[in-house]
C-alpha cells in the first residue's frame, strides 16, 4: 500500500508517519512525541465551524455558547443596536410620564413625581420585551455573516434593514402586543368587576396567571418572525407564518430553550440591578438621587441584557433551518466561496 510521503497530519500539527507492523493492526507514531491518538476511523468528527455557530443542528450548549460568540465577534452591532432602542424607546416613555403626572397634578408637576411614574416595572420590562422584539431582525443579519466567519459593517446592515424597517416595527408590535395579554386580562377584569372584593381579586390573578399560557405557547411560535424578516425578505404575516411552520412540533424545544435564555437573562440583569437597589439603600428609598439612578441604570442594564434574548432569539431561527432545510450546507458553500473568516 501506498501512502503520502508527508503523511497525514497530526493532532497537533505535526506530520504523522505511518509505521505498518505486519503481525498486528496499524500503529500511530507522531514525530512529536506524546501518546498515540486513535486511529482517524476512531476519532469523532468535529463540526464545520467558520465562524461562530458550528454548522450542523444545535443543542442548547451550542447556542448559549454560540450567542456570547456572536457578541463577543460584533461588540459595537450588537450594543450600538440595543443602546440606541433603549434610549429611544426611554425617551418616549419619559415624555408619556410627564404627560400622565403633569395631567394629574393638575398641570404643576415636579420631579420626583415624573422620576417616580419613570420607575415603573412593568413599563420598564415593556420597554425590554420591545427592544428585543426589534433587535432580533437586525442582529440576525450580522449573526447570519459571523456564522462563515464574515464581519458585517455598518452601511452593510443599514442597507439590509433599511427597506424592511416597517415589517420589522410591525412584527414588533405584535410581540409587544402578544406580551401584554396577561396584563390586558387582568385590568379588564379589574375595571369590569371593580376589584372591591379578595374573592373577586383572587379570582382575576388566577385568570391572568392562566393567561399566561397562551401567551407563552403564541410567544414561541413567533419568536423567529423577526429573523424571517430580514434574513428571508418576508411580510409581517409571511413571517409570522413562517415562524410557526419553522417551530412546528418543535415547540417543547424552542421552550426550553428560551426558558434557559430567559432564566439567565434575569440572572445576569439581577445581579446588574443589586448596584440601582445598592444606591437606593445608600441614598434613601425614594429620594431624588435614587430615583435619577434607577432611571440611570434601568435603561443600561436593558441594553446590557437585552443583546442576549434577540441574538438567542435569531439563533433559534437559524437553527431551525438547519433542521429543517439544510440550511448549514448553503452557510458551508457560502464559507467555502469566501475562503475562510475575515
Amino acid at each position: 500500500m501506498t501512502y503520502p510521503p508527508d503523511g497525514p497530519t497530526g493532532p497537533q500539527g505535526g506530520s504523522v508517519q505511518w509505521d505498518p507492523v505486519p503481525s498486528g493492526p496499524v500503529q500511530w507514531g507522531s514525530a512529536i512525541g506524546g501518546p498515540q491518538p486513535p486511529p482517524v476511523w476512531q476519532q469523532p468528527t468535529p463540526a464545520h465551524k467558520p465562524g461562530v455557530v458550528p454548522l450542523r443542528p444545535l443543542d442548547t450548549r451550542d447556542l448559549i455558547d454560540a450567542t456570547f460568540s456572536a457578541i463577543r465577534f460584533f461588540p459595537g452591532i450588537t450594543f450600538g443596536i440595543t443602546a440606541g432602542l433603549t434610549a429611544l424607546l426611554t425617551v418616549v416613555s419619559a415624555v408619556l410620564a410627564a404627560v400622565i403626572v403633569t395631567v394629574e397634578s393638575g398641570g404643576h408637576p415636579d420631579l420626583t413625581s415624573w422620576l417616580g411614574a419613570m420607575d415603573n416595572d412593568w413599563a420598564n420590562s415593556l420597554i425590554g420585551a420591545a427592544v428585543v422584539a426589534l433587535a432580533a431582525g437586525p442582529l440576525a443579519y450580522p449573526l447570519n455573516a459571523a456564522a462563515v466567519g464574515v464581519r458585517t459593517t455598518w452601511a452593510e446592515l443599514w442597507a439590509q434593514v433599511r427597506p424592511v424597517g416597517g415589517r420589522i416595527l410591525a412584527v414588533a408590535l405584535v410581540l409587544c402586543g402578544v406580551f401584554c395579554i396577561p396584563d390586558v386580562v387582568v385590568l379588564a377584569l379589574d375595571s369590569l368587576t371593580g376589584g372591591d372584593d379578595d374573592l373577586v381579586v383572587a379570582a382575576i390573578l388566577l385568570v391572568g396567571v392562566a393567561a399566561i399560557i397562551p401567551t407563552i405557547w403564541v410567544t414561541v411560535r413567533i419568536a423567529l418572525a423577526p429573523a424571517a424578516v430580514v434574513i428571508e425578505r418576508l411580510g409581517p404575516l409571511a413571517a409570522i407564518r413562517r415562524s410557526a411552520t419553522l417551530t412546528h412540533r418543535s415547540f417543547w424545544r424552542y421552550f426550553v430553550v428560551l426558558l434557559l435564555i430567559w432564566i439567565l437573562s434575569g440572572i445576569i440583569n439581577g445581579v446588574l440591578g443589586m448596584s440601582s437597589e445598592m444606591i437606593s439603600d445608600a441614598t434613601g428609598s425614594g429620594g431624588v438621587a435614587a430615583l435619577v439612578s434607577a432611571a440611570v441604570l434601568v435603561p443600561l442594564i436593558t441594553a446590557l441584557v437585552s443583546p442576549v434574548e434577540a441574538i438567542a432569539t435569531s439563533l433559534l431561527h437559524v437553527d431551525a433551518r438547519i433542521r429543517r432545510e439544510g440550511y448549514d450546507q448553503q452557510l458551508a458553500q457560502i464559507a467555502a466561496a469566501r475562503g475562510g473568516p475575515r
